[in-house]
């Protein structure tokens, strides 16, 4: 293998561009469903404002300590 073609599939083989790809073809070829994280859960505005809440408190807290 040559200098450029080693380069060329190193690049190729590091990206994870190109992993991600392969990642999807092997799981549609063998029939894995795999749902992506982000689809999962979607907080509702309640639920980061009581985030908020709850660290704002904390650090309140801890200001006057």
């Amino acid at each position: 293998m040559s200098p450029v073609e080693q380069f060329l599939y190193n690049t190729l083989i590091k990206s994870p561009g190109f992993n991600r790809f392969v990642t999807r073809v092997y799981n549609k070829v063998n029939g894995i469903r795999v749902q992506d994280i982000r689809e999962q859960y979607t907080p509702s505005f309640g639920d980061k404002f009581n985030a908020f809440r709850i660290i704002w408190v904390d650090e309140f807290k801890n200001f006057f300590r």
